[in-house]
């Protein structure tokens, strides 16, 4: 350990606790400990002797001045020197050359900077700086930390903002990122230097901040993120569908706010897998049905011929302890799939559909009945027939469009056709074609299933029978005929169970935000 004592005012001794050789500069450990006691003394011989008995290069330039106190014991020199500039107001940068340079700061409202003297080694972007200021020139701040820092600096223009605030052991391009973040300046490092400048586009410098950026994205499609960025934004945003990647072209604030809100929006997508099962029921089928239902409900059911038949179905499917619990859906299915096996229904479709929230899943099963037209065209007393195919289509579609929400909780936008075609004479004749259509807004729970009934298709047929010859005879066949008119209703139940199922890479694949570098 080496001491530093003061015998009398403006007069500095050096005692070395031991006899030891000559100190050389940069030979004492960082870790080695002094004692330092000043007593109103000049600040620049202060510098002076701390260097000299610690063997490092201190220089003071000549805008140090003033007297000072200290009282300081078995510290390292690096405290001594941070707590000698902080109590005499001035400013130490430590060159790559190992060398403390000590000055006093621009007069711009800055206080005292607990200044920290660290080893030069290391990129001046990590090296920790402070700054506490009130109503400071942001050029003379950003001047401070960057000789804290030891980085190279090239302002152009002049940074006329100004800034309050304090910011201890920040790194150095962390605390000039914030000090320029809401304002029309930008950096950019190019090798060593630090440029710095007015960002706003159009103007000179600008061209000179801007940097492109590519952004993968690991859930998201490219192509729709266009619609979700701000509309300030997309002049700087391209998308490159190929690589579903996004190219950003501006600062490094720029492209910093564009990459925060991609890995908002880039979010692992929910997959809802939706079980969908359509059935018809007969007229017969249907009655049973709405009989048990009836039974459940506590009502009368009136003991003809017609509720009989159907309780005594009913019956067989469901005993009387499966009765109360008939309005679950499960149970409402279990009980139409017994009627499907007696023959009193068929099921059209029973399939599942799988797709992400946001984006719609279709099933198509039709029928395409095509029709044979036959025309004639006459030219110049030559006679063309032409043919032609028209298609018309029956069977089931089904379309659904999920949303999960936050509550995961199901928004689905349902799209149901089931249509059937009558007979036809021949190929030239259109059948009639009976549609039933639905559409639906359905907020469901994750596995929870759902009944939609009700659709209901009347077929009349008419039925004449005629006693030959004199039932075709003009006004009165009439007479030896008879009409007798059938009705055939179908009931159409569609059952839909939305099953929501997380999207997630294997480990270790997931497409990096940003590229590596």
């Amino acid at each position: 350990m080496r001491s530093l004592v003061w015998l009398l005012p403006s007069m500095l001794l050096a005692a070395p606790a031991a006899a030891a050789p000559p100190l050389q500069p940069g030979t004492v450990a960082p870790s080695e400990m002094l004692s330092l006691k000043v007593r109103d003394g000049e600040v620049r011989d202060t510098l002076s002797l701390l260097g000299r008995v610690a063997g490092m290069n201190v220089i003071a330039d000549a805008s140090v001045s003033g007297r000072i106190s200290l009282n300081l014991d078995k510290v390292t020199f690096a405290a001594a020197l941070g707590a000698l500039a902080l109590t005499a107001g001035l400013a130490v940068t430590h060159t790559e050359g190992d060398v403390y340079i000590v000055s006093k700061p621009p007069a711009s409202g800055l206080s005292p900077l607990a200044g920290r003297v660290g080893p030069a080694g290391g990129d001046p972007k990590d090296r920790p700086v402070n700054f506490n200021v009130k109503n400071a020139e942001l050029a003379a701040v950003i001047e401070n930390i960057a000789n804290q820092a030891g980085a190279q600096l090239l302002v152009k223009g002049a940074l006329s903002d100004r800034v309050s605030g304090r910011l201890a052991g920040a790194r150095f391009e962390d605390a000039l990122r914030r000090l320029l973040a809401g304002t029309r300046y930008g950096f950019v490092r190019e090798g060593d230097a630090y440029l710095i400048g007015d960002a706003t586009p159009g103007t000179p410098t600008s061209r000179a901040l801007e940097e492109t950026e590519s952004f993968a994205l690991a859930y998201t499609a490219a192509k729709s993120v266009s619609k979700l960025i701000p509309a300030s934004l997309t002049q700087y945003v391209k998308i490159d569908e190929a690589r579903n990647a996004v190219v950003v072209s501006g600062t490094e604030l720029l492209r910093n706010q564009v990459k925060k809100l991609l890995s908002r929006i880039d979010a692992p997508l929910k997959q809802v897998v939706f079980e969908v099962k359509i059935i018809e029921l007969t007229d017969t089928g249907s009655r049973d049905l709405n009989a048990l239902r009836l039974v459940q409900n506590g009502s009368t059911v009136s003991a003809d011929a017609e509720n009989g038949t159907a309780l005594s179905a009913a019956g067989q499917l469901a005993d009387s302890s499966s009765l109360g619990v008939l309005n679950g859906v499960a149970r409402v299915l279990e009980v139409v799939s017994g009627l499907v096996s007696e023959g009193k229904g068929r099921l059209l479709t029973d399939t599942k559909l799988s797709t992400v929230s946001g984006q719609k899943a279709a099933l198509d099963v039709q029928t395409d009945i095509n029709l044979t037209l036959t025309t004639q065209s006459t030219v110049n007393s030559a006679t063309t027939n032409t043919t032609t195919i028209n298609t018309l289509r029956a069977g089931t579609v089904v379309e659904l469009e999920p949303t999960v929400q936050a509550d995961s909780n199901v928004l689905a936008v349902l799209n149901l056709e089931s249509s059937v075609a009558g007979a036809r004479a021949n190929t030239n004749t259109a059948p009639d074609i009976s549609r039933r259509k639905v559409r639906n807004t359905l907020l469901l729970k994750n596995n929870q299933t759902i009944e939609i009934g009700g659709l209901i298709q009347s077929n009349n047929t008419e039925n004449v029978t005629r006693i030959p010859i004199v039932g075709y005879l003009p006004l009165i066949g009439q007479l030896f005929s008879n009409t007798s008119v059938s009705v055939d209703q179908r009931e159409l139940l569609v059952f839909i169970t939305p099953r929501i199922r997380d999207v997630q890479p294997w480990p270790d694949t997931q497409l990096p935000l940003a590229p590596v570098r």
